[in-house]
């Protein structure tokens, strides 16, 4: 075996790295769209909602409260175990410093469960910092969102219960292309790779099933 080696598009769904399922599926278009029609009026989504302007935080405030228990589920749909998100203002009263701390409400198992995303600063929401009105908000709820479905998707691994499989494989170009998944944990020797001038591999480890263990076995192994 040979050692390992070395948004104007729609975005309507907000996956997390890994593939698992996100707890917000939020839509930009439609957001863009809902603000238009007449939000953004309506939440003070104006020239003066952005980051030089300090104002984010604030207004997604109002915007996560509209959006909150899926009012308006064509541009935000929660799904269980969220049930709501929220953002915290840091430093307000005289010293305000535009950031904030988002945090999301989970109910598993009957038990609820919030989570809390690293500080986040005033210029931490948008790109640009002079990005401003709809479409700094459009671009903030992509944010959150995104931040959010991270921090779920890192309780569902921790509490997913984890074994340890041997992925087997063949290299093709720079390619790791898997052939078979054993479970347990294995070492493997010997195999014929006349037909592989560039040889066989196999790499040993721990994810909740077959298909999860092969996937990470390659990225780990072409990381290499």
């Amino acid at each position: 075996m040979t050692e390992p080696r070395g948004h104007e598009k729609s975005k309507p769904v907000t996956a997390p790295a890994d593939g698992g399922e996100p707890v917000i599926v939020y839509d930009p278009v439609a957001a863009r769209q809902w603000l238009l029609d007449g939000a953004a009026g309506e939440y003070g989504i104006d020239a003066m909602f952005s980051a030089i302007e300090l104002s984010i935080v604030a207004g997604l405030e109002e915007l996560l409260a509209a959006l909150g228990y899926n009012a308006v589920p064509g541009v935000w749909a929660m799904r269980l175990p969220l049930t709501n998100v929220l953002i915290w203002r840091t430093a307000d009263g005289d010293g305000v410093d535009g950031g904030g701390i988002v945090t999301a409400d989970l109910t598993i198992n009957g038990q609820p469960i919030r989570l809390a995303t690293h500080h986040q600063g005033f210029d931490g929401f948008t790109q640009r910092g002079e990005t401003s009105g709809i479409e700094a908000a459009v671009e903030v709820l992509g944010q959150v969102a995104d931040l959010v479905n991270a921090e779920a998707d890192l309780l569902r691994r921790a509490l997913t219960p984890r074994g340890v499989y041997t992925v087997l494989g063949v290299w093709q170009g720079d390619n790791a292309i898997p052939f078979g998944v054993v479970a347990g944990q294995h070492e493997v020797t010997g195999g014929d790779d006349s037909e592989y001038e560039q040889g066989l591999w196999a790499l040993s480890v721990e994810a909740p099933d077959g298909e999860t263990a092969e996937r990470l076995a390659v990225e780990e192994i072409q990381a290499h």
